[in-house]
């Protein structure tokens, strides 16, 4: 059975749902983001040297880790492999081109943002560089359903875990109805319902 590695609403809710959505059997097993530990005492960075999430542990036993790439694992091996990700065309890459936006120009913009150590006068450039980039995701959705046309997709998987971290940066996600409407939608979803009942305290193995 595999095994998925996740923070509380880091962006290994991605991964997460994608689990659910496509009834994969799986354990969860919660890293404490301040020691890097499991639940039985043993440090994580033993599996995952980098020490970050998420991070998969196939059926074989090897690891898998990055959102973009366990996101399409995942999915590859679904009942239905073009459910959440086109199997060919143009529109495949197009699910992909905003998988890779998000990872690049949304999830890397934020994590700066929650670092201690980064300069309090990149804090402000560093916001609006992130309000731009999410201007660009509003562009989309102000006229589509989800981010790759009227299907869902991973790539909204993923979008919706990086528009969870927006309230800890004071940012209101209301600015950008399309993102507000998109975000609604996912949150109704009975599988992202699960993950984040999951996250918030129940299901957790070590």
């Amino acid at each position: 059975m595999m095994k998925l590695y996740y923070f509380p609403d880091a962006c290994s809710l991605a991964p997460h749902i994608a689990l659910r959505e496509t009834d994969h059997a799986f354990q969860l097993a919660e890293v404490d983001y301040a020691t890097r530990k499991l639940g039985d005492g043993s440090d994580y960075r033993d599996i995952n040297p980098r020490g970050s999430v998420p991070a998969l542990r196939l059926d074989s036993g090897e690891l898998l880790t990055e959102v973009s790439v366990i996101l399409q694992y995942i999915v590859s091996g679904s009942a239905d492999d073009s459910r959440f990700l086109p199997t060919r065309g143009l529109a495949r890459f197009r699910c992909l081109e905003w998988l890779n936006y998000i990872a690049t120009e949304l999830h890397k913009s934020v994590s700066p943002l929650f670092r201690h150590s980064t300069p309090r006068a990149f804090v402000k450039p560093g916001k609006l560089h992130l309000i731009d980039r999410y201007e660009f995701v509003e562009r989309q959705l102000q006229h589509e359903e989800y981010l790759a046309g009227k299907r869902y997709s991973i790539a909204d998987m993923y979008l919706f875990a990086v528009c969870r971290w927006l309230p800890a940066l004071q940012i209101d996600i209301g600015r950008w109805p399309g993102i507000a409407a998109h975000y609604a939608r996912l949150y109704r979803r009975a599988p992202v319902q699960a993950a984040l009942a999951a996250e918030n305290g129940h299901e957790r193995s070590a």
